[in-house]
């Protein structure tokens, strides 16, 4: 669905091992399906000496040809130019192995990431009292995401409070059904739920308007306190059109041969994710997808035994992740055009849209700086020699 290409064939084997079936991490099939295919549109740019982002934009999908769709909205193409001038691809040499620095060979790489917006139903429950914090309850999870953050500050703009003024429960079966955190559909579910919760509200209290304090209308009332509940369900148009999210990754790497070191040394990405509530929160998303990324092209690698195919990297000593110190400055932006499509807030999901891709942009800037080419993860190994490389 990511290209206009009139003829594809994909293909699915699956084969035994005696080893545990692996199950879903973050953002679960796009991001070693994305790798393949974005190293292989890298290929594929060397091999007609077209640049790769002139590939990309030569074969932009205007709809989803894989279900025969339009897109909800697609953004995709300013993410392409936005992210390349702010990442400056025009100074990319398009011959590989041909730019030093420092006596390192630097490589510049690109590649696409999408993922899909899904939208599930919700329920936001309102408690307002007359003295305290009003209360929201939902059984939606914030498990780092931020969701306890947009969802005071969805409230608050709609019904013109400040954010100390509303206390945000969250987690617990006995608050109304919200879907799971996962599948980067939080948002896009709970907040047109919560919307729909302040307009019952402002309703109840015969409110039109932000200028009347809302507990000086529930005491005018009589009444103590007033809850309401608001859902959100199927969008309109489902089925009719393709949801998804999109972006390009832009990343350099620096190659010092002498003592096979390879580092990225920097990474801008560009996202198209529908309107963005909370820009900070959204930028720290897309950075932790971008970490993953980097652990998964030069870092984590789980080996077995040959014989008993025990897992050998079991531990933390063995098995290598990211640290601070092997992370660059990572520039995100947004193009931060509502998809009325999804809802009348126009939010997509963006959890995990930052990892798929990002290893194929960091293995295609290898390319760049080398000239050799590497089809599997990690990129912990000399491609001319065979021997490790050190990250």
């Amino acid at each position: 669905m990511l290209y206009a290409a009139k003829k594809i064939t994909v293909s699915h084997h699956v084969q035994r091992f005696p080893i545990p079936t692996p199950t879903p991490f973050r953002a679960p099939g796009e991001t070693p399906g994305s790798f393949a295919l974005e190293t292989a549109l890298d290929e594929l740019a060397h091999s007609l000496q077209i640049d790769p982002l002139d590939l990309r934009l030569r074969n932009y999908a205007e709809k989803d040809f894989s279900h025969n769709r339009p897109w909800s909205s697609n953004y995709l193409r300013d993410c392409y130019i936005e992210g390349a001038d702010a990442f400056g691809w025009s100074k990319r040499n398009d011959v590989p192995a041909q730019t030093l620095r420092n006596g390192r060979m630097i490589g510049m790489g690109m590649a696409t990431t999408a993922y899909p917006a899904p939208l599930l139903p919700a329920t936001v429950k309102l408690r307002l009292r007359r003295e305290g914090a009003l209360l929201v309850a939902t059984s939606a999870t914030d498990i780092g995401t931020g969701m306890r953050t947009i969802l005071a500050q969805k409230v608050a703009s709609e019904l013109g409070l400040e954010l100390d003024h509303i206390e945000v429960h969250l987690g617990d079966t006995q608050f109304p059904y919200a879907p799971t955190a996962g599948r980067s559909k939080s948002t896009s579910s709970v907040m047109p739920a919560a919307a729909v919760a302040c307009r019952k509200l402002l309703e109840q209290l015969g409110i039109e308007g932000k200028n009347i304090s809302m507990q000086e209308r529930l005491r005018s009332l009589g009444k103590f306190e007033i809850e309401v509940e608001g859902s959100s369900g199927a969008r309109k148009d489902e089925g009719k059109l393709s949801f998804y999210s999109f972006g390009a990754h832009f990343v350099e790497v620096e190659l010092d041969e002498r003592i096979r070191l390879l580092r990225v040394t920097r990474v801008v990405s560009v996202l198209d994710c529908g309107r963005i509530f909370n820009p900070l929160l959204a930028a720290s998303q897309i950075r932790g997808g971008v970490v993953f990324g980097i652990g998964m092209a030069l870092m984590e690698e789980g080996i077995r035994h040959p014989s008993t195919h025990k897992l050998l990297t079991d531990n933390l000593a063995d098995y290598a992740v990211p640290v601070h110190a092997d992370i660059p400055e990572v520039e995100v932006k947004f193009i931060n055009k509502p998809d009325f499509s999804m809802g009348d807030d126009g939010a997509r999901g963006l959890g995990e849209i930052g990892l798929p891709g990002l290893s194929a942009a960091i293995g295609n800037a290898l390319f760049n700086a080398t000239g050799r080419r590497a089809r599997s993860v990690p990129f912990s190994f000399s491609l001319r020699t065979g021997e490790r490389l050190h990250i």
